[in-house]
């Protein structure tokens, strides 16, 4: 508020706009921030900085939920470029650029969420045969890498694109 006097009140108001029925998209500000969409989930559902303040948050009545936060980097961004069609979600005949993360995000502690870090990354085609017919050897699947608590896609089993092709 130093500088800003009562107006900043209207900064960063995520509830406030999500609840006027609009969509919210998150990203990063990189190259001028990180690039760690954790850092700014947990400025969405704390709204306090990485050192915990202000205690209670700043402007509390402004936060998100975990899953309003998620829906907001994931399905946001998919609608805010007219793809929701194809990105956003994990459903079946959707592209998939997905993480796998070292610890549940819903059962951790709020303070947490900003050091949550991801153990894998892939990318998963919309359809995993018509990919393997086009020449790149097949990928190991997420069966394969995970173990048995893999999810599953009806159209048959996922798999991670090969490594010259993933992004890190």
């Amino acid at each position: 508020e130093i500088g800003w006097g009562p107006r900043s009140r209207y900064a960063y108001a995520w509830r406030t706009v999500k609840d006027s029925g609009a969509k919210l998209a998150f990203g990063s500000d990189a190259p001028v921030d990180s690039p760690n969409p954790f850092y700014g989930l947990y400025a969405t559902i704390t709204r306090q900085q990485a050192d915990g303040t202000p205690e209670g948050g700043w402007y509390h009545e402004e936060r998100l939920s975990l899953m309003e936060g998620l829906l907001a980097y994931t399905t946001g961004p998919a609608y805010t470029a007219g793809m929701e069609e194809r990105l956003g979600i994990l459903a079946p005949g959707f592209l998939a650029d997905l993480i796998v993360l070292g610890e549940d995000p819903f059962v951790m502690p709020e303070q947490d969420l900003q050091h949550l870090a991801l153990c894998r990354r892939g990318y998963l085609p919309p359809d995993p045969y018509r990919y393997g017919r086009l020449g790149h050897t097949r990928a190991p699947g997420l069966q394969e890498i995970l173990g048995n608590g893999a999810v599953r896609v009806p159209r048959g089993e996922p798999q991670v694109a090969p490594a010259d092709q993933q992004q890190v």
